[in-house]
């Protein structure tokens, strides 16, 4: 740029500038994990989303799986997450918005040329720490980050499997489909995801005379997002 204010780091990678709006915290909420009514149900918690674009980390000491978003028209969208926990299960949301910050009272503050706040030092923005690639469903990887850190993991874009099942009873087919997210677990500085988190089921009788076959569909999913979400 011709003028203006700009800080990169060591690999050349733009931190701070007067051009750019990071992600800002705009709301952390812990909730227990409870029963939520989607099919047969499944231990979990949702959070409505204000604005579809916003970035949501999850922490939780035990496994959990991020099965869906659903999109409606005219409403929020809502997130679900799957606790591989039992009932009261906590698990921290934290949730961040291309926004400028939040002005406070000291510390490095950079304005664009039309008097906007773009950068606030003590701000609480969205700091990533790795981007993890994507790993195989049906075996457990482990990643080992930075010690001394608090972490939060985003899943983009859904991974799991959806398995089909068909029985005869009494003469009817029973067709059930079983859903699974892909599992995550964060110990302290390592990150690891594989297995499966069950979330929902549906059942429905099939009346016809030639049955659907039963099935496993796979979606594979993407990376993981890992935030560093330390005193945050």
């Amino acid at each position: 740029m011709p003028a203006g204010f700009q800080v990169f780091n060591e690999g050349g990678v733009i931190q701070v500038g007067d051009d750019w709006k990071n992600f800002a915290l705009i709301d952390k909420v812990t909730k227990a994990s409870a029963n939520i009514n989607f099919g047969r149900g499944f231990n979990g918690v949702q959070y409505d989303l204000e604005n579809y674009s916003d970035l949501v980390f999850i922490r939780s000491e035990q496994a959990f799986g991020v099965p869906a978003i659903i999109h409606e028209p005219g409403s929020p969208s809502r997130l679900y997450v799957a606790s591989a926990g039992s009932a009261g299960t906590p698990l921290t949301l934290y949730v961040f918005r291309q926004q400028p910050p939040t002005p406070t009272t000291f510390g490095l503050q950079v304005f664009n040329s039309s008097g906007e706040l773009m950068f606030d030092a003590v701000s609480k923005f969205c700091k990533i720490e790795a981007v993890l690639p994507n790993t195989n469903m049906e075996v457990v990887t482990s990643f080992q980050l930075l010690d001394g850190k608090d972490y939060a993991v985003m899943v983009p874009t859904y991974a799991g499997k959806e398995t089909v099942t068909v029985n005869n009873i009494g003469g009817e087919y029973m067709v059930t489909k079983t859903y699974n997210a892909k599992r995550v677990l964060i110990e302290g500085s390592k990150v690891s995801s594989g297995h499966y988190v069950t979330w929902t089921a549906f059942q429905q009788r099939f009346s016809g005379s030639v049955p659907p076959p039963s099935a496993i569909f796979t979606f594979p999913g993407g990376p993981l997002v890992v935030a560093d979400v330390t005193n945050y």
